[in-house]
Parts: C-alpha cells; structure tokens; sequence
C-alpha cells in the first residue's frame, strides 16, 4: 500500500467517522431530542444530508477555479470542526447545520481529488486504491455508529457531537503534517479573495435553504436540470470521441449515482425510526441501541470488500455499478418478506434489518468507491475537482428524491407511523421495483453506449 493511501485514509478516517455520527443520530436527536414532528424531522433530515452531498458540486467549483483542493479541505475542516461544536451546545441549530454541511461538501470531494491526481497507475490500480481506502472507512463507521448509540443512550446526544467536533480537529491536524506528500495542483489560479467570496455567498445560501428543506429539494432538482446542459456543453466541446465517450460515460456513472442513494438514503431516516418501533432489538435479552443498528451497514461494507478484492476482482466500472443496484434492490425486498413472513401485527426479527444492511453494504461497495475512480479514468485533471462534485452532487440529489419518498409514510401521528409495517413493506417492495427497473434500463444505455461509440 501506497504512502499516499495510507496518509488519505489516515485523514480521512476521524472526519468519516463523524459523518456517521450524523447518520446514526440526526432522526433521532431530531424526534427524540428537539421533540420535532415525524413531518419536520424527515424534511429537515433530508435538507440536511441532500445539501450535504449537493454542496461538492460548490467545493468543486471552489476548489478547481480559486482555492485548490488543499485550502479547501483545510476551510471544510474548520467548518465542520466549528459546527460540531455549536450543535454539541444544543443553539444556534441551523447555523451549525450550516456549518457542517459545508464542511462536509469541502471535505470529501476534495481528500478523494487529491488522490486521484497522485495515482497514476493502471485503471485497476486506480480502482483498488479507492476500494483499499474504502475498506479502511468502513471500519471507522462501523467503529462509530457502534459506539453512537451507546455513548448518546449513556451520555446524551449532546456530548456524541462534541466528539464529533474532535475528530474533525484530529483529521486537520494530520492533514497539516501530511499535506506535504500531496503535489502540487495544476491550471487552479488560486484566487484566494474570489474563493472568499464565493464561499460567503454559498453560505447564505445554505443557510436560507436549510430553513426551507421542502424549497432545498427543489433547488437541487433545478440543479441537477442545469448540469444536463453543463454535460451538453463539455461533450460539444470534447476534442476527440474517445474524449465524447469519457464525458457521457461519467454522466451514465452518476445516473447510478442517483439511483443508488434514492434507496440508501431510506435507510437513514425512515429505517432509523422502524428499527426504534418495528423491529425486536433483544438479543440474549439485552435491547441494540436504534441508534447504532446502522452499524451492521459498515460491517457488511467490510465484508463486501474482503468478498470483491479477494473473489470478485472486477474492474469493468459498468458491472460494478450494476452489481451495486442489484444488491440495493435486495434490500429493499428484505423488509418487504420480513413484514409479509412475520406479520403486520408482530414485530419483524432481528435478523432481518442485519440482512437489510448486508445487502446494502454490498451495494456502496460496488457503487461509491468506482464513482470516484471514474472520475479519474474518465474525466481530465483541471476538471477533475467538477467531476467529483457532481458524483457527490447525484448523491445529494438521490438524498433529495428519497425525501419525497420518506415523506410517504409520514403520518400525523408518530405512533401510528412507526407501528405501521404494511406501510413500510409496500413502500419498500415499490422502491425496490423501481430500483430494478432503472438498473436495466441504465446496463442497457451504457452498453449500447459503448457498442456505438
């Protein structure tokens, strides 16, 4: 293993591990803590985690046209260091929400640009350094979506996010000592004062839509319209067909993306809330925590990458993406067998929701770490901070399609929400359909894609 992947994951690991102390907690916090609605909590929820990962396509811009990924990453370190620390204090709750999904945008994008552009290998080679640093993530999820769970059931959600704070701090201090093994970036103007700017006013801006999830959702939509043309306009300009072919490639890649997210998504805020209510959580007669069930997602993302690096070996980007989605439409169709085996009166087994998140990890391993690869195998260096945005970008819009889907089985009444399992087993027999149904249509148009050109 590389230097440069251990010093990625290195620091990339406590920043990671924060993020899943959101994922565990924010519905939680949300119902149990703010006492909010199930209506406010699921939209606030998915304002939330779709700006989070729509805001890249911004860094992107950010980081490519004014700042470089480096003092990006550095601005999205403090921001999100600074919103642990006010949301820990329980004020100041979408300026902190702000903050940190900000931070996040400038973060991720940027840790896995700067990799790419010092991996300079083979496709293959490119490949398994995501799927290594990948591997590594997976661990410090597990790790603490695990211990989120317990540590806020004993301690109080405050305090979990406080220690969020921290392991931001640990990831900027590293980064600090390790920037140096990093080159240097190429056609960036580093335009510190435009870069300011526009950072100011992307903060407005994500202010005033976290305080208008239902107008986020739109806006990203409106946004996801707008980079058609932005694909239109990059692929008209292309110099080659082999470059033409890249370009619509990457576009099919975060169509994936899209698809992917719209169900994963499911597991984080409607999935919390049915393991809390629907799913009998003794085991030995001891109760698993709601808030750290999400855990056994990242176990199965550790065995999911054993399983693809040691026997599956693939290094067709399509396959993978198509592997990914079936397997996400598996599990969708485990919570629909497990409430028509069990009942819609009876509580569903444990061993289902650990079945559900075996398949959807399975599913991120195949999906999120080749979208990162392809944009370095299909797009050019000085685009490649854009690039890997608008893959974070169809992510966040996955999260704000999922929002619409969510808000279908909220009821006015959160008891009657969280009993209702016929509810929840159509919507996900539905979702998991759908998810199929744009998986065959998306293997079609890719390899009709690359027969023709």
């Amino acid at each position: 293993m590389s230097r440069t992947v251990c010093s990625t994951i290195a620091i990339a690991l406590p920043s990671i591990m924060s993020t899943c102390i959101l994922f565990s907690l924010t519905v939680l916090y949300f119902t149990n803590g703010l006492k909010l609605s199930a209506d406010k909590a699921y939209n606030l929820n998915t304002a939330f985690f779709s700006l989070f990962y729509c805001l890249p396509l911004f860094s992107g811009l950010i980081s490519d046209k004014f700042l470089g990924a480096k003092k990006t990453l550095v601005l999205g370190l403090l921001f999100s260091i600074l919103g642990f620390f006010m949301f820990s204090s329980g004020h100041w709750l979408f300026f902190s929400l702000t903050l940190m999904a900000l931070g996040g945008a400038f973060f991720l994008p940027n840790i896995w640009k700067l990799l790419n552009s010092n991996v300079y290998n083979s496709a293959r080679d490119r490949l398994n350094s995501f799927i290594v640093s990948y591997s590594a993530l997976a661990v410090a999820g597990l790790i603490a979506t695990s211990g989120a769970g317990y540590i806020a059931d004993k301690y109080g959600y405050e305090f979990t996010f406080l220690i969020g704070g921290v392991l931001n701090l640990l990831s900027l201090c590293i980064f600090l000592l390790r920037s140096h093994i990093y080159k240097s970036e190429v056609n960036v103007a580093h335009n510190f004062k435009g870069g300011i700017i526009a950072i100011i006013f992307g903060f407005i801006v994500t202010y005033f839509l976290m305080n208008s999830p239902k107008l986020s959702q739109v806006i990203i939509i409106a946004i996801a319209i707008g980079l058609l043309f932005y694909f239109y306009t990059f692929y008209k300009m292309a110099i080659s067909d082999k470059q033409r072919k890249s370009i619509l490639q990457y576009f099919v890649c975060c169509m994936y993306s899209v698809v992917f997210w719209t169900v994963a998504t499911l597991a984080q805020t409607s999935v919390t809330i049915f393991t809390q209510n629907n799913l009998d959580r003794y085991i030995f007669g001891f109760e698993f925590p709601s808030g750290s069930v999400i855990a056994f997602w990242y176990g199965s993302m550790i065995l999911a990458i054993f399983v693809i690096s040691v026997f599956i070996r693939n290094k067709d980007i399509i396959k993978n993406l198509v592997l990914g989605l079936i397997t996400t439409t598996l599990a969708c169709m485990t919570i629909f067998s497990a409430v028509y085996i069990r009942g819609i009166y009876n509580h569903v087994p444990f061993i289902s929701i650990v079945i559900f998140y075996l398949f959807l990890g399975f599913g991120e391993v195949f999906v999120q770490p080749t979208g990162n690869a392809a944009a370095g195998e299909f797009m050019p260096e000085n685009r490649r901070g854009i690039a890997l945005g608008i893959w974070q970008f169809s992510g966040g819009l996955g999260v704000a399609l999922s929002g619409y889907l969510a808000n279908l089985t909220v009821n006015d009444n959160l008891s009657r929400l969280s009993d209702s399992n016929l509810i929840y087993s159509k919507i996900y027999m539905e979702i998991g359909v759908t998810c199929l149904a744009l998986t065959l249509i998306l293997y079609v148009v890719s390899r009709n894609l690359q027969a023709k050109i």
